[in-house]
């Protein structure tokens, strides 16, 4: 799992674009306060790309994680 922090203010909305061809992508947006959302496919079927809106409720440090939909896969992605 690779990790990269965002710094945003109250009322901005975060988009997340994940894509890889070489896995299954998923990402993880965790929030300041704890809770999080996730993404697995943007769209039905389509297995290489993993997208998020999220709305920057509090301002501070946004956690984006990237990791795979299976254990154990691994390759080149794009966010």
């Amino acid at each position: 799992m690779d990790r990269y922090e965002i710094r945003a203010r109250a009322g901005a909305t975060l988009r997340v674009a994940l894509t890889s061809d070489d896995f299954d992508p998923y990402v993880i947006v965790q929030r300041p306060d704890g809770e999080q959302d996730d993404n697995d496919d943007c769209t039905t079927g389509d297995l290489g790309r993993a997208c998020l809106d999220v709305d920057a409720v509090a301002s501070g440090t946004y956690r984006v994680l990237v990791t795979s939909y299976a254990a154990g896969e691994t390759g080149r992605y794009r966010l």
